[in-house]
């Protein structure tokens, strides 16, 4: 439903799919293009408007990390709590759903300000707050800016990272670089394993 509405509220260069249903690669063992990469070739630019429940926020990091690391320049529309695209459009209208994309935020700066918003929220203590800011940041952003392909990209998310957290930048690319190094090994042991 929220395919067939997203068409009929003018948007048809939509898709549909199923978060676990993604390639993180192009091109598949069979020699088949995979479902990303075949928007990828439409398009480098995407918006993923998953339900706003736990497997949607899984599916948006999930689709979210394979297509910035296809190249590609992710934006996230945010949904109120409990509601998908179908029923913003069929509640709400048109206009609603025209103005959920227009307002969509890039991947990382969406999900870094889940975290900031988290954090203000569930801790007492502004100390604490922010250690536990930036331990998520480093957990959760990070992998993100990692997978950009673009230094300059790169640089300019940690920039803007540091901002909206006042985690100073040089902290943010030394643990970029730790995360660098972790993915490194990750992959080559994917790799061996596969071999």
């Amino acid at each position: 439903m929220d395919l067939v509405l997203s068409h009929q509220a003018g948007y048809r260069n939509t898709v549909a799919t199923s978060g676990t249903a993604l390639s993180d690669s192009t091109v598949l063992k069979e020699n088949i293009v995979s479902n990303l990469g075949l928007v990828r070739r439409l398009t480098p630019n995407i918006v993923l408007a998953f339900d706003a429940d736990k497997a949607g926020a899984n599916a948006t990091i999930r689709a979210g990390k394979i297509a910035l690391s296809l190249g590609m320049d992710v934006k996230v529309v945010k949904m109120p709590e409990g509601v998908d695209p179908a029923d913003l459009i069929s509640k709400s209208g048109t206009d609603a759903w025209r103005e959920a994309i227009k307002n969509s935020k890039h991947i990382i700066e969406f999900l870094l300000n889940k975290v900031l918003e988290n954090s203000e929220d569930g801790s007492k203590a502004r100390l604490d707050s922010a250690r536990l800011a930036g331990r998520e940041i480093k957990e959760k952003i990070l992998p993100f800016v990692n997978a950009l392909q673009s230094s300059i990209e790169k640089m300019y998310f940690i920039k803007k990272i540091s901002e909206m957290s006042g985690i100073s930048q040089s902290a943010l690319e030394d643990d970029l670089k730790k995360i660098e190094q972790e993915l490194k090994y990750e992959k080559e042991e994917i790799k061996e394993a596969g071999e």
